[in-house]
């Protein structure tokens, strides 16, 4: 249990800062 909540903190944090990233390119572009 504890290792599937541990995955899917990894998961959202990366998507969060995929989202970061694409928030920063598009007041840049």
């Amino acid at each position: 249990m504890d290792e599937q909540f541990v995955s899917i903190g990894k998961a959202a944090k990366r998507l969060g800062m995929s989202i970061d990233g694409l928030r920063k390119w598009e007041r840049e572009g």
